[in-house]
């Protein structure tokens, strides 16, 4: 064989390697292509409500800027406005990723969470939309307003009393007739007239009442200050309880006896 012919047959060698490679090797990725959330996966939070219509169990995703499906495990990687909604509870954040198989998702960024009363806020958020439980981390902020009470037990539509609760965790459950938040960390509560500093509180959305212990103080706009091991105080009325009362109350002066005082000399 000549050098020019055995020069033709390794380039028609080198050819038939480099076809049958560029047949069987994967496409490059687009260079804007999403990689994975930086997120943990979801997980399962709580038992599923078997009793629970097929309707109640479903979620939307209303918005996602940019997505990527894995069908195999039937898992969504979800980017920019992420928007979730089910009947009871809607979800906006950065970025998600979200299990159909186990109906959870986990979230993180600028998140915002709404149901009928409440608005919730943090950095990373942990939902189980099958069980209706959210576990909420960072910055936690949870503002519920309410329809104060009369003297006589009833909703006045009129007067609307709200309650701002921040902390460092926040269990959320929303299952119909069972609603409550958990707040453990730094818990503060902030209402129009008083402020209660704990470290744990059990919010009862269907007793409309609060729950604090561990050494709770609470602060009013008058002065007065109390410490307590634990306190009840209502989301609706004007009541507080309070177990080991310990603290100190602010007499406002008479304002005769303040102008006689101050025109002695």
């Amino acid at each position: 064989m000549s050098t020019r012919q055995r020069a033709v047959h390794m380039l028609r060698a080198a050819l038939f390697v480099f076809l049958a490679t560029s047949c069987t090797a994967q496409p490059a990725r687009p260079a804007n292509e999403p990689k994975t959330p930086a997120v943990p996966a979801p997980e399962k939070l709580g038992p599923r409500d078997k009793g629970a219509s097929k309707d109640a169990d479903e979620l939307r995703i209303s918005n996602a800027n940019r997505s990527r499906i894995d069908t195999r495990r039937n898992l969504y990687y979800l980017w920019g406005n992420v928007q979730f909604q089910d009947k009871e509870m809607s979800v906006v954040c950065d970025e998600a990723s979200y299990n159909q198989n186990d109906d959870t998702a986990s979230c993180a960024g600028s998140i915002t969470m709404k149901d009928a009363e409440s608005v919730i806020t943090g950095t990373r958020v942990n939902a189980d939309f099958g069980a209706k439980i959210i576990i909420v981390v960072g910055g936690v902020k949870i503002v519920t307003t309410k329809a104060a009470k009369a003297e006589d037990g009833k909703a006045d539509s009129a007067e609307q009393r709200t309650t701002t609760i921040t902390c460092d965790k926040l269990q959320y459950y929303y299952t119909e007739g069972k609603r409550r938040a958990v707040a453990t960390g730094n818990v503060k509560a902030v209402q129009k007239d008083r402020t209660v500093i704990a470290q744990r509180a059990d919010l009862d959305r269907e007793q409309d009442i609060i729950t604090l212990g561990d050494d709770v103080t609470i602060t009013m706009d008058n002065g007065n200050e109390f410490h307590c091991t634990k306190a009840t105080v209502s989301t609706t009325e004007d009541w507080v309880n309070m177990d080991a009362l310990k603290g100190k109350v602010v007499r406002e002066k008479k304002g005769g006896e303040g102008a006689k005082a101050g025109g002695k000399k």
